[in-house]
């Protein structure tokens, strides 16, 4: 996605009073969320489709039906959430322009549920029935399903521009082979800007042990692995003096052993994939830098004595309860503090070393991602519904997410908030991470990390050499059908 903060600053101008001017019905409500904006500005970018209109055209969506994914697609009315409402506009934005009706329908499809949820796809499909002009599903399930000829190629889809700041550009170069992507996502799902990775600190704990300024020391980029092990030393201690890690003590560093580890394959500038010239992906396998990084992972989870890690939600209520310095979190994690006394704060994830030019994170594989059914018929109907969606998304609910949300109502202080910048302007991507259910549950290449500190095991070669053939296997079935249309 090509973040720019200049322009997000005019969308937010923007993305608070344009919904004034959209229904004289909805007046009342919108005076509300006026008050505490700006003049409107004119955004500078265009979605360049034609003016049609579509005499009351159903647009179908199918979508999940889960809390944190419903919100994205379906709000019947202002409630006075900014994120929310904003939404709302956009859906009605879209349908007056157009003269459409924007139907999402929710099926629960995260978890246990994406089986039934993409099985009532393939079912319609199969059928020949065109009945879902879009569907928005799990990242993590659907990026692996999309290419199984059910799907059309997003490259193909008429009057969609995938060089649009509405799209996550990351995300479509690491997901596409050569010009064919079956999956995208962008500024059309709120929650992948709010499903991003960071570090979360507790400033309380970091006054008391001394520790200098966290915001400073990113700024001037000497934010690194080995100094964030120091200062984790510096806070655990045996606060119950059983001789035991656990629960009662307080830790340098709380995590789980899954996603949150993942992202320091992107922090630490560890590519498990790449692409040749002609945007055919390889696997790149272990490397000296991959070698050098498990090892250090495994000193810090297991071996300092000052990490906790556990597959439940212990490591939010241990950071909550003043028991741990520094936890990794989806950004929209913060709202799970809400009540925290403590003040915390937000930074990046460490670089490997101040040689490394940036700081990067990585998106959580929950949010969602986009394909279209092979059976919709207008595909040019198709193609312009998706792209006004997804452009008025990047107009008002991308500034409510990004201003607001994360930056005012996630943060709780200003430097958080310009790490927060910071941190949306170097997220990474992998091809081998988009389609890791492809290679096996948490089986893959990018799930190597994850499971070899769960393993307490430094022998990152020997782990990618018994799975070579099927890594290999793997990746030409996807490439093929990638290829095959």
């Amino acid at each position: 996605m090509k973040t720019n903060t200049k322009i997000l600053c005019a969308l937010l101008l923007a993305a608070f009073v344009l919904p004034l001017f959209i229904s004289c019905a909805d007046e009342a409500k919108t005076a509300d969320i006026a008050q505490t904006t700006a003049p409107a500005q004119e955004s500078q970018t265009s979605d360049s489709l034609p003016e049609v209109v579509y005499d009351g055209a159903e647009f179908t969506m199918l979508a999940r039906a889960e809390d944190d994914y419903k919100d994205e697609f379906l709000v019947d009315e202002q409630v006075g959430d900014i994120i929310k409402d904003n939404v709302y506009h956009r859906n009605r934005g879209v349908e007056e322009r157009f003269d459409i009706k924007f139907s999402p329908v929710l099926l629960k499809g995260h978890g246990p549920d994406y089986d039934n949820f993409i099985a009532t796809v393939r079912g319609s499909i199969s059928a020949g029935d065109d009945i879902y002009n879009l569907v928005g599903g799990y990242t993590y399930r659907l990026a692996a399903d999309s290419v199984d000829g059910s799907f059309i190629n997003w490259y193909k889809v008429p009057y969609i521009n995938l060089d649009k700041p509405w799209w996550s550009d990351g995300f479509l170069d690491a997901a596409a082979v050569g010009n064919s992507s079956y999956i995208v996502t962008g500024d059309l799902s709120h929650m992948f800007l709010q499903y991003t990775f960071a570090v979360f600190f507790n400033k309380n704990l970091a006054n008391d042990f001394s520790v200098p300024d966290l915001y400073g020391t990113v700024k001037s980029g000497d934010w690194t692995i080995d100094l964030m092990a120091e200062y984790m030393k510096l806070a655990s201690a045996d606060l119950n003096g059983d001789g035991k890690g656990d629960i009662g003590d307080r830790w340098g560093f709380v995590t789980d052993p899954s996603t949150r580890l993942d992202a320091f394959l992107y922090a630490l500038e560890v590519p498990i994939s790449a692409k040749d010239e002609n945007g055919i992906p390889y696997i790149i396998g272990p490397t000296d830098k991959y070698q050098s990084v498990i090892e250090k992972l495994n000193t810090l989870m297991h071996d300092s004595g000052d990490t906790y890690i556990d597959a439940d939600f212990m490591p939010n209520m241990l950071f909550a309860q003043n028991l741990a310095l520094f936890s990794p979190m989806r950004l929209s994690e913060a709202l799970t503090l809400r009540s925290m006394e403590s003040d915390f704060g937000i930074i990046p994830y460490p670089k490997w070393d101040k040689a490394q030019k940036e700081y990067h994170t990585y998106y959580s594989d929950n949010c969602t991602c986009f394909v279209i059914p092979k059976t919709v018929s207008d595909l040019d109907f198709c193609g312009i519904i998706v792209e006004a969606l997804a452009a008025e998304s990047y107009r008002l609910v991308r500034p409510a997410v990004y201003e607001v949300a994360l930056k005012t109502k996630y943060a709780r202080d200003n430097e958080s908030q310009d790490m927060i910048d910071i941190i949306l302007d170097t997220m990474l991507f992998d091809f081998t991470n988009i389609y890791a259910f492809a290679f096996g549950d948490q089986q893959g290449p990018a799930h190597s990390l994850r499971m070899n500190v769960r393993a307490k095991s430094n022998d990152i070669t020997s782990y990618f050499a018994k799975k070579e053939g099927i890594y290999s296997e793997t990746l030409k079935k996807l490439i093929d059908a990638m290829t095959a249309n």
